[in-house]
Order: structure tokens, then sequence, then C-alpha cells
């Protein structure tokens, strides 16, 4: 059945519906026409439904805007704290050098790698101690006024735990023409990575205190720390000097060293 549509009448009953424009005048079949009314009708729904939800979720604060709100405003304090423990260093390092002065620099440089090869030598046969060969230097010697020379020489590092057969390898090698330079005594890489985690928790127990007592001063509680910073000091060598040639064993005295970590810290405090 047909049925004549006119361009003045309203398509749908809905006033508050953008008016759709038709053709002046169109013949359509009825069930089209309720077809197209009824994708009108949802089309309209869904973007009236969509508008509500944008509005609504604008309009409502987020949830953690809220919680500051009820929380109130929190405070920000800056602390430091610093952790030690003190221990013997147990790693001994004794630096020597073998040097060697001759007219030409062929018979210097063969006499220094005479003393460092015996070195050697007596280093390998002890277990405990390691032996490192570092540089090595030539240099032509013109002083005013006294005849013309050529200097070789060579350092060494000799090292172990077993400080006293070391001292008394460095003692020999002394004594066999080469020069101590110093002594110097560390921590092993084990000893110091276990007495920084202890410094570490020391100065972590501090800060943790003081955060608390900070906050029941200013009658508030401690929320949570912001940042932390980590500082690690590493004790300071101290190497006795050696500047001539010794006949007997150098000494070693124990003495305990700090190991110190520094921490600071940004903490909210809250009421």
């Amino acid at each position: 059945m047909w049925r004549y549509v006119s361009r003045d009448a309203p398509l749908l009953s809905d006033v508050h519906r953008p008016t759709i424009k038709k053709p002046s005048a169109i013949l359509m079949q009825g069930s089209a026409q309720d077809r197209l009314n009824h994708e009108v009708d949802q089309h309209l729904s869904e973007g009236y439904v969509m508008k509500r939800f944008l509005l609504g979720l604008l309009l409502t604060p987020f949830p953690f805007c809220t919680a500051l709100a009820a929380d109130g405003p929190q405070t920000l304090l800056s602390l430091t704290a610093t952790g030690s423990v003190e221990a013997t260093p147990t790693l001994l390092d004794a630096s020597l050098t073998a040097q060697s002065e001759a007219t030409d620099p062929a018979t210097a440089q063969t006499q220094v790698n005479r003393i460092v090869a015996n070195a050697l030598k007596q280093a390998s046969a002890v277990s405990q101690l390691h032996m490192a060969v570092l540089d090595y230097d030539v240099s032509e010697r013109t002083p005013e006024n006294h005849p013309h020379s050529w200097m070789a020489q060579q350092n060494l590092s000799l090292r172990g735990t077993d400080s006293a057969t070391l001292l008394k390898l460095a003692g020999q090698l002394q004594s066999e023409g080469m020069i101590l330079r110093g002594l110097n005594w560390s921590f092993t890489s084990e000893d110091k990575a276990a007495l920084e985690k202890k410094a570490r928790d020391d100065a972590f127990a501090k800060l943790q205190q003081q955060a608390r007592d900070s906050a029941h001063a200013l009658g508030l509680h401690v929320d949570h720390f912001k940042t932390v910073r980590i500082e690690f000091s590493s004790p300071i060598p101290r190497m006795a000097m050696m500047a001539a040639r010794m006949a007997s064993a150098p000494s070693r005295t124990n003495e305990e060293r700090a190991v110190t970590v520094s921490l600071s810290a940004d903490v909210y405090l809250a009421p």
C-alpha cells in the first residue's frame, strides 16, 4: 500500500529530534518508512546515552583525588643517615720496582728483565700470593756534569691474604735489588661486599627511626618514602712508604677500618 508524505510534516513524533529533510514528494512503502523511523530513533537514542555518559564521567571525581582530599595534605620531609661498620683488612698489596741503569738501553733492559724473571719465579712457588707485572719504562738520562746513561724500570704488584708469607718474600726481593715502594692494606671483594651490606642495613634502620621520630614529633605518621639515594664510601688505603732498600722484611700492623654507607631520602608524612 502506498501513501503520500509531505515535506512539511515531521516524520518523528519527538519534537526534540532534529528534522530530517526529505524530498518534496516521495512515495514510500509503509514498511520501509517504519524501518527508517526505527533506525533514526535508535541512532538518536545511542547518541543521547553517550552524551549522558561523558557528562557523568567529567562530573565524577577520580578515586585518587577523593583519597587525597579525604586524607588531607601531606608533609614532605628530607632525611639523611649514615651506617658504619669496622673491620680489619686482610688483603696486603706490596708495590715493587725493578730498576737498572747502564750506558746503553739494551744492557739496562737486560738487567731489569733478569730481576723481574727471578721475582716471578719466586712468587709462582707460593700459591697464596699473586704477582702482577705492570708498566715498563726506558728513558735516557742526560744530567749536567754527569755521564750519559739509560734507565730501565718495571713495576710489580705482589698481593695476597697471607701477610706473613708476602712480607717475607718482599724482604727477599729487596735484598736482591728490588725497591719496595709501599705496602697497602685493603678488603677482599667478598669482605667489602659483606661489610657494605651491614653498613647499608645500619643506615636504613637509622633512616626509618628518624622518619618515625620526626612524624611522632609533628603529630603525624609515615605515609611512604618517595626517593632514597645511596652513597658508598670506600676506606682510604693506608700505605707504608719504603724509600730505601731494606735488608730485613717489612712489618705489618693490624688496624681496623670503617666502611660507611650514606643515605638521603624524601619521605611523606600524613595526618
